[in-house]
């Protein structure tokens, strides 16, 4: 799947795609959860500091009223990112996955929240986030 030219990964086939104007919603055949997927454009000239992708983890947590202690971060070639998984329990899906990927140019925020049937659709929409890459 390749979003406004802008973002690719992978998608199972029997999923569902909905693109919601400011972010894709990816829905596992059962409805057991869902992927969520923003994309934000940056200032090319401006850097990715050390720390930017997991703070990004961390709000999102903190706004599902989740404290994440640390979230690690790590470097690549290509991208910074982080990930962590949780149980914000007041959600009425209440277990996410949250990852940042942050190139220079663009940002993308995911999200998978599911309920306690939706395990098997993890590995799945885990899969959706290893991939993404720019367009």
């Amino acid at each position: 799947m390749v979003w406004d030219g802008v973002l690719a990964t992978d998608v199972p086939d029997d999923w569902e795609i909905r693109d919601l104007g400011d972010l894709i919603e990816i829905l596992p055949p059962d409805v057991s959860g869902a992927v969520h997927l923003s994309i934000y454009r940056r200032d090319p000239d401006e850097n990715v500091l050390e720390g930017t992708a997991a703070r990004w983890v961390e709000r999102v947590a903190a706004g599902r009223g989740v404290d994440l202690a640390q979230v690690e971060e790590r470097q690549t070639e290509k991208f910074r990112e982080a990930f962590a998984s949780f149980r914000a329990p007041e959600q009425e899906l209440p277990w996410w996955d949250v990852g940042v990927r942050v190139w220079d140019d663009r940002a993308v925020l995911f999200t998978f929240s599911r309920d306690e049937s939706g395990t098997e659709a993890r590995e799945q929409a885990l899969a959706v986030f290893r991939e993404l890459s720019p367009a």
